[in-house]
């Protein structure tokens, strides 16, 4: 039986609008980090800093400490630490050998996400064990942030394209950091370090965001939940108020070397 034409054309109008209106491509350039292809910054017995190769306008720093290794990206003069023992995981961790730069076909300048393999070790049983991840890290115009991570998987590559071509309407995943007991992050006055769980935190450095906090009488100020806390062992102090002499919102330096 023949078909007439406005048949046919209602046929092919129907398939055409079941189309999408534009499909966008994705394409990825490739960086090293491993250390041959780095320079280093600085380096003493637990730690490093490595500078590698750089993206577009995105420049690349791995940092090393306490058998850890983490990434910051810096664009414009502003630092972006990727904080992986927060974001991820605080066990023992390796990075992968190479930066993955996902972008728009044709667009590699701008580069809308950022894929590295991060090796960690999860059983303190068997620590040279790895457990494997793809970490996604958004590059957006107003930041830089991890937004998740793609578990050992048949399809982790493929995974980590999807969550990377999706990231721009992806929340950070929060860094946190709570100083309300020892068992947690706190600043150690007597020592001038950040401390962990495992002792003095090398990587706790004001580049991957640990400042050296306002101190006043053996306690600092912590402006995440704006409270006073002890030094010896980072419990927060709720009588250190104004009425006691502990100013509210102090400014960024040492009351005590302040002029009156």
């Amino acid at each position: 039986m023949k078909i007439k034409p406005i048949k046919l054309f209602v046929v092919a109008s129907v398939f055409l609008s079941s189309l999408p209106a534009y499909a966008v491509s994705f394409d990825s350039n490739y960086t090293s980090i491993v250390e041959a292809d780095c320079t280093t910054l600085n380096a003493d017995e637990v730690g490093s800093v490595q500078s590698c190769p750089s993206f577009s306008n995105i420049k690349v720093r791995v940092t090393e400490g306490d058998l850890r290794q983490s990434i910051i990206l810096s664009r414009r003069g502003i630092d972006y630490p990727l904080n992986f023992q927060e974001t991820i995981s605080a066990n023992m961790s390796e990075l992968g050998s190479k930066i993955e730069w996902r972008y728009q076909g044709g667009k590699p300048k701008s580069p809308v996400a950022m894929i590295v393999r991060f090796n960690v070790s999860e059983n303190p049983e068997k620590p040279t064990k790895m457990s494997s991840y793809l970490i996604v890290s958004k590059i957006t115009t107003d930041d830089i942030c991890v937004v998740g991570k793609v578990p050992p998987q048949r399809q982790q590559n493929q995974e980590a394209h999807r969550m990377a071509e999706q990231s721009a309407g992806m929340p950070c995943l929060n860094v946190e950091v709570s100083s309300e007991t020892n068992e947690q992050i706190y600043f150690d006055i007597k020592a001038m370090k950040w401390r962990d769980t495992q002792g003095i935190c090398h990587t706790c450095t004001e580049a991957n965001g640990f400042p050296i906090p306002v101190i006043l009488d053996g306690f600092y100020y912590e402006p995440e939940d704006k409270l006073w806390h002890d030094g010896d062992d980072g419990i927060a102090c709720h009588t250190c108020t104004p009425e006691n002499g502990f100013p509210a919102n102090p400014v960024q330096a040492n009351p005590e070397d302040s002029s009156s």
